[in-house]
């Protein structure tokens, strides 16, 4: 497998993400599926989305303004959905959105609403098959995020379908880039 891995960091409107990309080579075709866990053939495509602070105004490292921002559906970084919905393309299935969240036990909910009240890409018929979510309060929001990429990982590994490219998408609030570091660490190992 080969892995590249490429750190650019890209402002939109009021946002500020970090983007993360993973290659590997296959040539096995992509399969439409419909959960996180086998969300993308290898010759598809996978953006891996953290929501809080990355597409949503959340301010999560203040706890009094991330508690009340938590219950807004309507808080996205401007142009965020655009983005995702135009890198998406049509719905072919060879590119697949899954939003990845430290949002611990219930807050998971409310995440999920803003993403359909928002518009953003994804089989928001089913939001449960597009969000990875449900950290315990007694776990880093790092550690979370890091074995939940590897358990998708393998997964898909296991499904015989781990994507041609990943896209991790996050910022610098929740140890997005310490997950995504992780991650692609543990994929090349393997």
């Amino acid at each position: 497998m080969k892995i590249v891995s490429v750190l650019s960091v890209t402002a939109l409107a009021f946002a500020s993400v970090a983007l993360v990309g993973c290659t590997a080579a296959s040539d096995d075709s992509f399969d439409d599926a419909a959960s996180s866990e086998d969300a993308v053939g290898r010759a598809g495509m996978l953006l891996v989305s953290d929501i809080d602070d990355t597409i949503k105004r959340t301010h999560v490292l203040d706890k009094l303004e991330a508690a009340a921002a938590a219950a807004e559906s309507h808080n996205a970084f401007s142009g965020m959905s655009t983005l995702y919905i135009r890198w998406r393309g049509p719905s072919d299935g060879s590119r697949q959105v899954v939003y990845l969240s430290a949002a611990p036990g219930p807050l998971i909910e409310l995440s999920k609403r803003f993403l359909t009240n928002s518009g953003f890409p994804g089989s928001m018929s089913n939001v449960d098959d597009f969000v990875i979510g449900g950290r315990s309060i007694f776990e880093s929001a790092g550690d979370f995020k890091t074995k939940k990429l590897q358990e998708m990982y393998d997964a898909q590994v296991a499904a015989g379908r781990v994507p041609g490219t990943v896209v991790l998408v996050g910022d610098n609030g929740e140890q997005d880039m310490l997950a995504y570091g992780n991650y692609i660490r543990y994929v090349a190992k393997k």
